[in-house]
């Protein structure tokens, strides 16, 4: 979103393995059991429902993906490496709990 995109859909809810050693894209297995993915989705969608405005930032160590709400700020980070990083973010508080 913070690239220009208008909206996101994902390709295979489910797994159909055609071919034996079909590597399996779905949320769901074919029994329809979650997948990992199933369950990260699902709470992406939570944490990121009614955002305004995004915008995404980069290093050579991580990228940061910011997600503006009326009530919050909800950052996404992911390392582009291996290795440990340390990122320091703004407070919008004193504290935090």
């Amino acid at each position: 979103f913070a690239a220009g995109a208008a909206r996101i859909g994902v390709y295979k809810f489910t797994d159909v393995l055609s071919a034996p050693g079909a590597e399996p894209f779905g949320l769901l297995r074919a029994d329809l059991t979650p997948r990992p993915a199933f369950t990260a989705y699902a709470t992406m969608t939570h944490l990121l429902a009614g955002f305004t405005a995004a915008t995404t930032e980069e290093n050579e160590a991580y990228y940061v993906v910011t997600f503006t709400q009326p009530e919050q700020v909800v950052r996404v980070l992911w390392a582009r490496g291996a290795a440990d990083v340390t990122v320091r973010l703004p407070a919008r508080a004193p504290r935090a709990t």
